[in-house]
């Protein structure tokens, strides 16, 4: 039985990205965002199809500048099973450590949520707002531009305000009986004030509420980023470090490294 967040990985981005899928591998792309690693991916569903689902997704690509790439939600084949197909036909199994967090249902007095105007945007992201996704992306724009289509397909973000402008940004996408975190992101100016909880919490709020009524609500987070870790801890998440994994046909990108065999 798949959990809600589980629906949540395999079907979400079904919502805002265009994608083919036959009964032995799912693939999707954005050719307008082809940096975003996000949005342009693969998911083997049979390993006695592998090689030929696994041509197929290549020429599901072709013509585009995204290389392929293999991701493991919870109805793929596991990526113990997929390694030799993947390894022959010229990928690299690569691993992160990732905590996955679940809300607990309270929220502890030692959050620091700043009293500020939040505002709530269903529309994509423009100006000022905009700004915060792209600096978080190190000045580029391919999250902004995934959010931006989720927010086109029913995603609400969440923006705290500081002298009447943008410094904070909460943005969650509902899918059935789920609701995620896709990003919560401060400015550097306005950290450690409680801007990011004050966001953090009005996306909560409406997730909780009668008319949404979500049964999980959950995030991904870096194991590594204490800050993060102490702030969602805070604010009623709770969850254990578990490896992911994906299978790159070139270099493994920066924050991966390859999966050795007794690894998995």
């Amino acid at each position: 039985m798949l959990t809600a967040s589980e629906k949540f990985d395999i079907h979400a981005p079904k919502k805002y990205l265009e994608y083919a899928e036959t009964p032995a591998w799912r693939a999707f792309r954005d050719k307008e965002n082809q940096a975003s690693g996000a949005s342009n991916y693969a998911v083997l569903k049979k390993l006695e199809e592998a090689p030929a689902s696994i041509e197929a997704v290549e020429a599901y690509y072709a013509g585009t500048r995204c290389v392929p790439k293999f991701m493991f939600p919870a109805d793929s084949v596991p990526p113990a099973q997929a390694r030799g197909a993947l390894i022959k036909a010229g990928y690299v199994l690569s691993t992160r450590p990732a905590v996955r967090m679940h809300w607990q249902g309270k929220v502890s007095p030692l959050l620091l949520a700043r009293r500020c105007p939040v505002q709530m945007l269903s529309a994509p992201l423009a100006g000022a707002a905009a700004a915060l996704p792209t600096a978080y992306a190190g000045g580029q724009d391919y999250v902004l531009k995934v959010l931006n289509r989720q927010l086109a397909r029913g995603a609400r973000a969440f923006v705290a305000l500081q002298d009447g402008q943008p410094v904070s940004l909460c943005v969650g996408l509902g899918y059935a009986d789920a609701f995620c975190i896709q990003l919560l992101y401060t400015a550097e100016g306005s950290r450690r004030i409680g801007c990011g909880a004050a966001a953090l919490l009005a996306a909560l709020a409406w997730a909780r509420a009668e008319q949404q009524n979500y049964a999980d609500i959950f995030l991904d987070c870096d194991p590594d980023d204490a800050d993060a870790l102490r702030l969602f801890g805070r604010a009623g998440f709770a969850g254990q470090e578990a490896p992911v994994y994906c299978a790159f046909k070139s270099l493994v990108p920066p924050g991966w490294r390859q999966c050795l065999r007794e690894e998995l």
